[in-house]
């Protein structure tokens, strides 16, 4: 198969597999049939997909820690929306699913195991669940990007009957590497809910391919300029993704900034769209109490 994405680190025998070493044949041609992003060869976008489905692979598949070679093992931690950090042991024995759909009521991740968790979804996309990079941002060790997952439903989900529809979901990382590329952090940033609102058969806020939601505010609430640059809240409450991520995102292209009001039915209104190159200004951007909408 041409030009499937490389995974690393499979071949030694004494690899300790949950059940067995992974084959990846069918995932990854249902990934090269939907790919949006085909990076050559030796691009930063190939490499940075490369290692992440690395990654990926090893937490999904590998019980130890040790038998991990995609990570620095001493200090490798993941983040999720800025809310929890975990180490690669939490990673290992709770499951990547479990830890990064965290804080919805959509998913009750304390009533699932890693098996059960794994199980839920490989039923539901029974053909893969594909995963790309769509545009990075910066150099190594501090690499920025934006991503895209997907995967068509032809399975049950819980009760749920299939629909055959393409679902996906958008998001952003910045993964820190050391000399050798192992990864130090990976920390990422998304809705969970883009997909499993659709699985529950709920409605959801569109979000057009690449966007990032960066603000979601409810209360006329403050907080002190450090909070702003670091980010603060919870992404299914009341957040601020930071102005740092917001600038390692965008600050090598233009963008567009969309905010939507909602009321109680959860169907936002789009009010205004600009687009903007992005540049942090602490003389101009320090929030002014009284006036949500003054810039």
């Amino acid at each position: 198969m041409a030009d499937r994405p490389v995974r690393q680190f499979m071949d030694d025998p004494n690899i300790k597999w949950r059940t067995q070493k992974p084959d990846y044949t069918k995932a990854d041609k249902e990934f090269l049939s939907g790919v949006t992003k085909r990076h050559p060869k030796g691009s930063l976008e190939r490499t940075v997909e490369d290692l992440v489905k690395t990654w990926e692979m090893e937490a999904s598949h590998k019980v130890d820690l040790k038998d991990w070679g995609s990570v620095d093992q001493n200090c490798f931690t993941m983040g999720v929306n800025n809310q929890v950090h975990y180490t690669g042991h939490d990673v290992a024995q709770r499951g990547s699913y479990n830890l990064l759909i965290t804080n919805t009521p959509l998913y009750d991740a304390s009533s699932e195991t890693l098996e059960s968790s794994h199980k839920l979804f490989k039923t539901a996309f029974n053909n893969g669940f594909s995963w790309e990079v769509l545009e990075v941002f910066s150099d190594p060790p501090r690499m920025a990007f934006t991503w895209r997952h997907w995967a068509r439903w032809t399975g049950p989900y819980r009760d749920h009957p299939p629909s055959g529809e393409l679902l996906q979901m958008f998001g952003s990382a910045v993964v820190e590497v050391d000399g050798n590329l192992k990864i130090k952090s990976i920390n990422l940033y998304y809705d969970p809910n883009q997909i499993l609102a659709k699985l529950e058969g709920k409605r959801v806020a569109a979000f057009n391919a690449g966007e990032q939601s960066t603000q979601r505010h409810s209360e006329n609430k403050f907080n002190e300029w450090a909070d702003y640059k670091r980010g603060f809240g919870h992404k299914n409450g009341d957040f601020w993704l930071g102005l740092d991520k917001m600038n390692l995102l965008t600050h090598q292209t233009r963008n567009r900034l969309r905010v939507d009001l909602m009321d109680g039915t959860e169907i936002p209104d789009t009010l205004i769209t600009v687009t903007l190159p992005w540049q942090q200004r602490e003389a101009n951007m320090r929030p002014r109490a009284g006036d949500l909408f003054r810039w």
